[in-house]
Formats: structure tokens, sequence, C-alpha cells
């Protein structure tokens, strides 16, 4: 059925006459093109949500402070590190906290 209703958006027919054409009743095409958008939907490519790494800024002027990187979650979860091997990176980022 997919494949039909993929046929009817190229054929610049109304739905009646294509489904007349093709033998198929319109409510069964209507059910099917409402899964199908259904699934095209939950498919769409949604902007991807970046997450800030920050390197915040020392109280106070120890070299050591300086060098600390923080990770902060979308639901609030930070993860401080010392150092930041940008090889794992990736990993971190996909983390789900």
């Amino acid at each position: 059925m997919f494949g039909l209703i993929e046929l009817w958006e190229q054929s610049g027919q109304t739905q009646p006459v294509f489904c007349a054409a093709q033998g198929v009743s319109l409510a069964s095409f209507g059910y099917w093109r409402t899964k199908w958008l259904a699934l095209h939907k939950s498919e769409e490519v949604q902007s991807p949500v970046f997450v800030p790494i920050e390197k915040p800024t020392p109280k106070s002027v120890d070299a050591k402070a300086a060098q600390v990187y923080e990770i902060v979650y979308s639901n609030g979860v930070r993860l401080c590190l010392p150092s930041l091997d940008l090889s794992i990176l990736p990993q971190l980022l996909t983390l789900d906290v």
C-alpha cells in the first residue's frame, strides 16, 4: 500500500479518482495513507541538540583549576573533567544520563 500512496502523490489525481483506477477502496487508502504519514513524520530528521562544553572560569588563579572542563547535559547533569581527550567526546555527548 505504501507504494500505491507514493504512486498517488506523483499522479496528480484526486484520491477518489486514483482509488477507483487502482481498485482500492477510498477508506482503505485513507487508513494506509495515515499510517504512511505517521511513519514519515517519525523518520523526519530533527535538528541536533548541541550540548555546550564549557571551560569554567576558575575562582582562583590556580593553573590546575583552569584546566577543568565541564559538560552540561540537557537534564542538568554536569560532568566535570580535569582534562578532555577529544577522541572520547562523541561518546560523552551521547551518554543517556
